[in-house]
């Protein structure tokens, strides 16, 4: 395999974990988040700060609208699922 392929790919690991780790992290306050919200009788979904919160990831991104707004809704989704565990 080409060298050049090699190091790069050897590049992204360590970032392919960060990245899992960041939202490893994030999913730990989400859960605080939806313990709070029960014990103050919120609801836990708030999908008007849903969207604005991807609205401004895309204007302040320049990663691919499309892929911004699903990846997000991923994240957004299971962090859902955590709160009303």
């Amino acid at each position: 395999m080409n060298p050049e392929i090699i190091n790069l790919r050897n590049q992204l690991r360590p970032l392919d974990q960060s990245l899992l780790e960041t939202i490893e992290t994030r999913f730990k306050i989400c859960k605080k988040i939806g313990d709070d919200k029960k014990a103050n009788g919120l609801p836990i979904e708030d999908l008007k700060r849903e969207k604005e919160l991807i609205e401004n990831r895309i204007k302040n991104s320049n990663l691919n609208p499309k892929f911004t707004e699903e990846l997000l809704e991923l994240i957004f989704k299971e962090s859902k699922r955590l709160q009303n565990a």
